[in-house]
């Protein structure tokens, strides 16, 4: 009899066990359930429950963005006015220079005693003239002759002032602020009128340059602030300082610059770069990257739900994007957007939405990366559309 009772009681422990083992594991499948499959517990029968967000446009300036590189201000290859042998070559390459600065000697050759003859010869001339002029005054010389001796002392300034300016010219000077960046010729070589010396750039301001497509160039106005971001992470600020109104004809795109001021030299020529032009204001929605969707046709856009809960898509273009928000043209003034959930309903579905909390919406408009990282990962647990 007594081990009857211990059998009996054995079993009903074991059934008690049994039971509470399922409640536990129960709760533990409950705790592993995604935000979705949790709010899905409490759904409406028959509807599929979606995280919403109610959203406003805002005025903001769209942004054109176009790649493009840095460029010198001012490049010149400055070549050789008189004929002679470089003598001195002033500064070495990837020198900065001030206008004036000296670059480049010549010999001086002849041309310090071609000036001392030509000061010589003015100072004769003036003599000449001063007596025609007091004889002049006494008509003691005809008018012709005064002319003539004015005429040889206006030849012989001219001689001097050429004299001189060939003298000067066996030194070459920097014609403007900026870096002496690469010579042709060395010392020793003989150079005639026109051959190559050196290469001069001017870094202040530097240029970012770009091309921009016909559709967009009436929307980018010369005189408006714009920025450009640099291969190396860092972004400048400028003025759009030239837009082209002719077309190249390869490509059909218009040049367009941002100056930025340089006066440290921290930005080089040949940069690759980013250029976000400011353009015409436009009424945009800032969403979380994560509610971006395709339909069946590839275009990019949005799910929303109407007051009766019915899901509709929207294609959107963007404006601009930054890692926690998109900003989205194309959109009705107010509109409810989901944001959790828009994979696993169609076109037309009438759906069970749940606002989101508006205090979780960013600076920016955007959800917070967590949020958004969230819902990336209910996307991809769940069934594609």
């Amino acid at each position: 009899m007594n081990r009857s009772y211990l059998i009996a009681g054995g079993i009903a422990a074991a059934a008690t066990l049994w039971v509470a083992s399922g409640v536990v594991f129960k709760s533990e499948k409950e705790i592993e359930l995604s935000a979705i499959e949790q709010a899905n517990l409490n759904k409406p029968e028959g509807l599929q429950r979606v995280q919403v967000m109610r959203s406003r446009a805002v005025p903001r300036i769209r942004e054109i963005k176009i790649a493009g590189r840095t460029e010198a201000s001012r490049q010149i290859t400055m070549r050789s006015e008189i004929e002679g042998t470089v003598t001195e070559m002033v500064v070495p390459r990837g020198t900065i220079v001030k206008q004036g600065d000296p670059l480049v000697r010549f010999s001086i050759e002849d041309r310090k005693a071609l000036l001392t003859k030509a000061e010589a010869l003015l100072a004769k001339r003036k003599m000449e003239f001063s007596a025609s002029e007091n004889l002049s005054k006494k008509s003691f010389t005809s008018e012709v002759s005064l002319a003539n001796a004015k005429a040889e002392l206006e030849s012989a300034r001219a001689d001097l002032r050429s004299a001189e300016l060939e003298l000067a010219r066996t030194t070459m000077r920097a014609p403007f602020d900026g870096i002496f960046n690469r010579n042709h010729a060395e010392v020793g070589d003989y150079l005639r009128l026109g051959d190559e010396i050196a290469d001069m750039v001017d870094l202040d301001p530097i240029l970012v340059i770009g091309e921009l497509a016909e559709l967009a160039v009436g929307e980018v106005q010369a005189g408006t602030r714009a920025s450009a971001d640099l291969i190396d992470g860092r972004t400048v600020q400028g003025e759009v300082s030239f837009v082209s109104s002719i077309a190249s004809p390869e490509t059909r795109t218009f040049s367009v610059e941002i100056s930025v001021p340089n006066p440290n030299g921290d930005y080089i020529d040949g940069m690759t770069a980013t250029l976000r032009l400011p353009a015409q204001e436009v009424m945009a929605h800032s969403v979380p990257p994560a509610a971006l969707t395709l339909d069946s046709s590839g275009a990019v856009g949005v799910k929303i739900v109407n007051s009766e809960g019915i899901v509709s898509f929207v294609e959107v273009s963007t404006s601009s994007a930054s890692a926690d928000s998109v900003w989205l043209v194309g959109l009705s003034p107010t509109v409810e957007i989901i944001t959790v959930g828009q994979e696993f309903v169609i076109v037309g579905q009438k759906v069970d939405p749940v606002l989101i909390d508006t205090s979780l919406i960013g600076p920016v408009g955007g959800l917070p990366s967590t949020e958004i990282d969230q819902t990336k990962v209910a996307q991809r647990e769940g069934p594609q559309q």
